[in-house]
């Protein structure tokens, strides 16, 4: 399926990776993780370095300062593919390559002999430079979202209308943003469909963040009245933040979840059909082995155990 491509930008510094890896880097003082939230979503947390030396021994494949040599799925002998990501998607995709996602993408492509080389851009420049040839892959994307070859399946977001308790009653339907301050993510009208996007028009004022980070200290801090974010992505930003100042109650104050959006299952987009094909014969083995169950678990029970 085919989409009409996004409007040519010019190659300037904005388009521009925020930095690019082969494998994963050595995080010496955080450790990103979650719990099951709604089958298999999830709380994160970031602790300090000497969390990590506490929990390396608990880990049990997930390590944090793995060599390329000693990631599941990394060989410097492999055919790279380059794919262009979401830099603001934690924990779906962290930014040292690693990641629920990005664990799926690696350990699928390694299948068929292939090594990945993340790239990390915000939504609207992933999928432009995607389209310009400047990268194999891109994710996340749903079907139609830019052309190409795509992929299983591989994760479904649930994305919500989420403000402050204590500011208002929750926001069920999308024609009460009217009159509202609301704050999207990276290409979130492309994302939830027309019908966000004609109401969002009708906002006081709507804008886009490249951060989910700054999204979600926007409605803590008052800057907007409403965000639309996945769940997880918000627990996991809001949990960062209150670790990040633990003596402060910025962010510590009560959500309410408002209207839920569609459910819908996002891919990876390849140029190449046969790195779509291998891509998708590997992941079928993950999962028919139990591995994509089993890189959940992993964050899960490192997670359960404090």
């Amino acid at each position: 399926m085919i989409a009409a491509k996004l409007r040519k930008r010019s190659k300037n510094a904005c388009n521009k990776p925020r930095h690019a890896v082969d494998a994963p880097k050595p995080k010496a003082y955080y450790l990103h993780m979650f719990k099951p939230l709604n089958m298999m979503m999830s709380i994160p947390l970031r602790l300090p370095l000497i969390g990590l030396l506490i929990f390396n021994g608990l880990l049990n494949g997930v390590a944090l300062a793995q060599s390329p040599a000693t990631v599941p799925g990394s060989s410097p002998q492999a055919k790279a593919i380059t794919v262009a990501m979401g830099f603001s998607m934690e924990p779906y995709v962290l930014n040292n390559g690693r990641g629920i996602v990005g664990d799926l993408i690696r350990e699928s492509l390694a299948k068929a002999g292939f090594s990945v080389r993340f790239q990390y851009y915000s939504n609207v420049n992933a999928h432009q430079l995607y389209e310009d040839g400047a990268s194999d892959a891109v994710g996340l994307v749903k079907l139609g979202m830019v052309g190409g070859y795509y992929s299983a399946p591989i994760v479904t977001f649930t994305n919500r209308l989420i403000n402050v308790s204590k500011n208002g009653v929750p926001i069920t339907e999308l024609a009460e943003l009217q009159g509202l301050r609301v704050v999207g993510f990276s290409n979130a009208r492309g994302y939830l469909g027309e019908a966000f996007a004609e109401q969002v028009s009708k906002a006081r004022d709507y804008r886009e963040i490249n951060s989910q980070e700054q999204q979600v200290a926007a409605l803590f801090k008052g800057e907007a009245d409403v965000i639309v974010a996945d769940v997880t992505i918000f627990e996991y930003y809001q949990k960062r933040l209150i670790n990040a100042l633990p003596n402060s109650g910025d962010y510590r104050g009560a959500v309410t979840y408002g209207y839920a959006f569609p459910q819908r299952p996002y891919h990876i987009a390849f140029r190449d059909e046969q790195q779509q094909q291998a891509f998708d014969a590997g992941f079928k083995q993950l999962q028919a082995s139990g591995r994509v169950e089993q890189i959940y678990k992993q964050y899960r029970d490192l997670l359960d155990r404090f």
